[in-house]
């Protein structure tokens, strides 16, 4: 989300380079851009930052949730004047410039390894790959879990280090109180669900895992990691 400032301003410039006049002509030289792959290759990922906002709960970004599915309905839908799409663009980039605090502040919350792993998850789960994006966001959870517990218990890193999920979450369960009660109870469900479906995830079997389970678990994995009272560095 850091980067899509830049990514309307490449998306404007090649835009306007292939299709415009270079005499300033408002009409486009090709009406049919829109059809072109170029243009699906410069937008969709415009789109895809704007469908991931949503997961963050970004107040700026949620208010502007249906204008910014308006704006980009304008790009891909017609032929535009060269000012008209360049202002498009420009409401587009002034939405997450007014969020870029916001945003800015929730990636501070996760580490390189957290990130890592929600950006991977976010990816397979737009390429539709529900399995491997449930997978993912679990072994986000899973790495601030043992973070919290090593923070509490640095000398036992050998045998902490090596539990599985289930573990670190009955470790951190069952000694609340060892660990200053980091974990607030409105996550507890959460826990169990990754416990659940990370196993579904990553082992052969009958049960499907739909794009709205795994847009769930996306989700609460990571209103769990950037929920500021249980963020590791703040209570050592």
């Amino acid at each position: 989300m850091q980067n899509v400032e830049s990514l309307c301003d490449v998306f404007e410039e090649e835009i306007i380079k292939r299709f415009y006049a270079s005499d300033e002509s408002e009409s486009a030289s090709d009406e049919s851009y829109y059809y072109t792959p170029i243009f699906r290759q410069l937008l969709d990922p415009i789109k895809h930052v704007i469908e991931v906002s949503n997961f963050f709960n970004i107040d700026r970004i949620g208010i502007n949730k249906d204008f910014l599915k308006e704006k980009v309905y304008r790009l891909e839908g017609d032929a535009l004047l060269r000012n008209t799409f360049k202002s498009v663009v420009v409401d587009i980039k002034d939405v997450f410039r007014m969020a870029k605090e916001e945003i800015k502040r929730l990636h501070s919350l996760l580490d390189e390894t957290e990130t890592n792993r929600i950006n991977e998850a976010i990816h397979d789960y737009l390429e539709y790959c529900h399995r491997s994006s449930v997978a993912m966001s679990v072994c986000a959870v899973e790495s601030r879990l043992l973070k919290i517990v090593l923070s509490r218990k640095p000398e036992e890193k050998d045998k902490l280090e090596k539990m599985t999920l289930g573990q670190l979450i009955a470790e951190n369960l069952r000694n609340k109180e060892e660990y200053d009660n980091m974990i607030p109870k409105k996550h507890e469900p959460l826990l169990n669900l990754c416990n659940t479906y990370r196993v579904l995830s990553v082992h052969p079997k009958e049960e499907e895992i739909t794009e709205g389970l795994s847009r769930a678990i996306l989700n609460l994995s990571i209103l769990f990691l950037t929920d500021e009272e249980m963020q590791v560095a703040k209570r050592m």
